[in-house]
């Protein structure tokens, strides 16, 4: 071979030989994995070999109601070389608490679906991934048999309107309780006055088609509501509650108020004798106004009842007579047996009592222990007389009873505020879909009771209500 021939020779083979060394590096290359455009597939790259950090979210798929707390949290993401990381969320819409930190807290999101991005950093590769957060509205809530038991044995039923549950509390137990919203007892309905921030209501003044003009219910709209039928309206109803309006809790006060008129002009008391009260004590029924009151400086001289008499077996009140009681100069309370007409003294028998304060008669009346009364609607009701069948379904007032804002500042056309009783000539009772709002510590809701009788054995006593959270108030 020529000298020629043997360098060409060598030349070839060099050749193949630096074609080989460039597949082998290209093979080595591509068997460690090298990086994508981006960077972010946890393989080495042209800095030095470092592989982007392994992105782990809690949760990808984010499902709310509206004003509950979003969490966004991605940190159990970790770095191949176990390098620290920094994170970087990013969102179109709503307030991310801390857009740096590895877990975080997004709020002001309404009604939507959304994405939310977070960038994870070694400090020279990162990575990305998605968060979707679709944000409910509140949803409308039905609980039913809430059972208050019997007329007989009724107990009271406690519900947490917060945390959608009934809570198991004796009477005892709810007075040092502040975790339930609102109660029932038969057809009582309470607010827990309890709690460091008392419930309240606000009523919404939706129940106008329910009664007619002169404020006596319209029968035929009360027999054919139910509670399908007023779904719409309920949830149509916003729940925004008028700027200044007030809300309104439980409260105590006497049974006998009223019972006199202040002019605040000349300070001189008269007697109110429109204001009637029928008192129920010894089986005896005693339907009493004040006639008269004489003053003297700053307590009473004397007071006139007006009295009328129905015994149990009756059902009318026997014609009015006056009965005289003389304070000026009392030494003792004035205790008065209604049906006696007479002034008692505290061993005997005695219905009503007038403290005596400075020789003088108190403007106060107070009810004896086994003694209730009838009073404003309720007493009108009964003005005739009272019905032995119905006495046991009718508004009974201790001395000292608690207000129930329900009724009190609920329909004034309803005995109850949430229903009526009897209205087809029968002894149910029939809601009239009044839809309140009642504010906790926590929140504000819609509230409605659609059902006084048990959804399976129509018992009665067994309320269903329904609520929603009210947002923007």
């Amino acid at each position: 071979m020529s000298s020629k021939q043997n360098f060409n020779l060598q030349l070839s083979t060099l050749k193949k030989c630096k074609l080989g060394m460039v597949v082998l590096a290209s093979l080595y290359l591509t068997a460690c994995g090298g990086d994508d455009d981006n960077g972010n597939n946890g393989n080495e790259n042209e800095n030095g070999g470092n592989a982007a950090p392994s992105i782990v979210l809690a949760s990808s798929d984010i499902t709310v109601e509206q004003g509950a707390d979003i969490t966004l949290d991605a940190s159990g993401s970790s770095d191949p070389e176990g390098e620290s990381l920094t994170f970087s969320w990013s969102g179109e819409s709503g307030t991310i608490t801390d857009a740096q930190a590895s877990t975080t807290t997004v709020t002001g999101l309404t009604v939507g679906t959304y994405t939310f991005t977070v960038s994870v950093s070694d400090g020279e590769v990162s990575s990305t991934s998605d968060v979707s957060v679709e944000v409910t509205g509140p949803a409308v809530k039905t609980v039913t048999k809430l059972d208050t038991g019997t007329m007989q044995e009724p107990v009271s039923v406690y519900f947490d309107l917060d945390n959608d549950e009934e809570l198991m509390l004796t009477e005892e137990e709810a007075e040092t309780n502040s975790d339930w919203d609102v109660a029932f007892k038969r057809t009582e309905v309470y607010l827990n006055q309890y709690a460091e921030t008392p419930v309240t209501l606000y009523f919404s003044g939706n129940t106008d088609d329910f009664y007619n003009e002169s404020g006596s219910a319209v029968v035929e709209r009360f027999i054919n509501a139910t509670g399908e039928t007023e779904l719409a309206a309920f949830e149509s109803y916003d729940g925004i509650v008028p700027e200044g309006a007030q809300f309104n809790g439980d409260s105590e006060k006497s049974a006998i108020e009223g019972f006199y008129n202040y002019d605040f002009a000349t300070h001189t008391v008269s007697a109110n004798d429109t204001a009637f009260y029928i008192v129920s004590s010894d089986s005896t029924y005693a339907k009493i106004r004040v006639t008269n009151i004489v003053q003297d400086g700053f307590g009473m001289a004397s007071l006139t009842f007006g009295v009328s008499l129905q015994t149990a077996e009756e059902s009318v009140f026997s014609a009015e007579q006056s009965l005289l009681v003389d304070a000026q100069g009392c030494t003792e309370n004035l205790y008065v047996n209604l049906d006696g007409m007479a002034v008692a003294d505290a061993e005997s028998a005695w219905d009503v009592v007038i403290p005596c304060e400075n020789a003088l008669g108190g403007f106060q009346i107070d009810l004896a222990g086994d003694a209730t009364a009838l009073i404003g609607n309720d007493a009108a009701a009964s003005e005739d007389g009272v019905d032995p069948e119905l006495a046991p379904y009718l508004s009974w007032k201790a001395n000292t009873y608690e207000i129930r804002a329900i009724k009190e500042y609920g329909d004034s056309r309803s005995n109850y505020g949430w229903a009526e009783y009897g209205i087809n000539g029968g002894h149910a009772m029939w809601p009239n879909y009044a839809t309140y709002i009642i504010k906790t510590a926590e929140a504000q809701y819609k509230f409605q009771i659609t059902n006084y009788y048990d959804v399976d054995d129509s018992s009665s006593g067994s309320f269903t209500i329904r609520y929603q959270k009210v947002l923007g108030e």
